[in-house]
């Protein structure tokens, strides 16, 4: 049996098979019947037939649900695609700046930058390039303004 109509062919043909057995094995002389038998025959083959027809529906509903679950997941994939374009900023400005400014004489350094729709802003304080001057033991004999580092950052 391969679908509806091949379940029917295949009845007919086992019945008609079941039949010329029956009649050929029963002696003519006997009160011997098979008409039970080839009732019990037939209600199995039907209740065969009635599952594979369940089993067939069960499964082309089964497929159509999958086709559906997989066109609502595409639609969301590409929904979150947008979204995430959208929010990357590659559908909406597409340039970087970034600026840095050290005063004269001091230790701070001032830089900005500008990346994607955020904005980077940090305040460093950086130990002072004569540290080296200091001597071997610069460091231990005390802390001051040449060997401290302080970084201050602000994200908006």
């Amino acid at each position: 049996m391969l679908n509806d109509q091949d379940s029917g062919d295949a009845q007919s043909s086992a019945t008609a098979a079941f039949d010329s057995a029956a009649k050929a094995s029963v002696p003519k002389s006997t009160s011997w019947g098979y008409k039970a038998d080839r009732e019990s025959l037939v209600g199995v083959m039907t209740a065969i037939g009635a599952q594979a027809k369940k089993a067939a529906s069960t499964s082309k509903q089964a497929q159509q649900q999958l086709s559906t679950a997989m066109q609502f997941l595409q639609m969301l994939q590409q929904q979150m695609q947008q979204m995430q374009a959208q929010y990357t900023g590659s559908q909406g400005g597409k340039w970087n700046l970034g600026a840095a400014y050290r005063p004269p004489d001091s230790n701070i350094n001032l830089s900005a930058s500008y990346n994607q729709g955020r904005t980077n802003l940090q305040v460093s304080m950086v130990p002072d390039e004569g540290a080296a001057l200091l001597g071997q033991n610069g460091f231990t004999n005390g802390v001051g303004p040449a060997n401290l580092g302080l970084s201050f950052n602000i994200n908006m």
